[in-house]
């Protein structure tokens, strides 16, 4: 909550409304987010982005359409890169992963969001979803998403290449040659030795070696993809 506002003065945003277990900003003029800690038995941060009414108009407008796929990207790249910071500065041992709540209306299943990359439909109790529609509502690129073995972006495209979602999807295919990669991007084996310590499996190891040197490299956007 605290770096949700941060965020939005960072963008000279409208000022945030805070509450007990939950925050609602404002992500650009017509889009507001909702952050909500849900009942600890979940474990789940829940995020909405909707458009909000037009004042003074006499219908409701924009409020009843979806949000711009833009708009959504930009608030998943905060909560997923937020996420990412505090691990790696004080919990380590975290881990968490995004759903997406399934769009039939008589469904309340959670699905990940990182299996739209397998096919083109995710099965979900007796009906299928179309993960095109997904990957569109996220303002994800379509392209490469018919083989687990395909980038799932255009990697021209430097912030869809270095975002935690694509970085899940190399953790899941680089294997165990991960530490060799490791010291190519330039991180010394001490790094190497603290995060095999802190996460229990070989795609976070992967996953958290990827964040890790996007955090410490100093080159640019372009010049980080044309590396890794």
């Amino acid at each position: 909550m605290v770096r949700a506002v941060r965020w939005i003065g960072d963008r000279n945003g409208e000022p945030v409304n805070l509450y007990h277990r939950h925050i609602s900003l404002m992500v650009d003029e017509e889009h507001h987010a909702l952050i909500e800690m849900l009942p600890r038995h979940e474990t789940t941060i829940k995020v909405t982005v909707f458009r909000g009414a037009v004042a003074g108009s006499d219908h409701d407008g924009d409020s009843h359409k979806p949000p711009a796929p833009s708009a959504v990207k930009e608030v998943m790249d905060f909560v997923t890169e937020t996420h990412d910071s505090l691990r790696q500065q004080y919990a380590r041992r975290i881990e968490y992963d995004v759903r997406f709540m399934c769009p039939s209306p008589n469904c309340s299943e959670k699905k990940p969001l990182k299996d739209c990359f397998k096919g083109k439909s995710l099965k979900c109790g007796l009906h299928h979803i179309s993960t095109a529609a997904i990957k569109f509502k996220f303002g994800m690129s379509e392209e490469g998403v018919e083989s687990g073995n395909k980038s799932p972006v255009n990697p021209c495209k430097e912030s869809e290449v270095l975002c935690p979602l694509y970085f899940s999807h190399l953790a899941e295919l680089i294997g165990s040659d991960w530490r060799l990669l490791g010291i190519r991007l330039e991180l010394n084996p001490a790094d190497i030795d603290h995060i095999t310590e802190d996460n229990l499996t070989a795609v976070y190891r992967i996953l958290a070696m990827l964040q890790l040197w996007r955090q410490r490299s100093s080159c640019t956007d372009k010049s980080k993809v044309e590396k890794l």
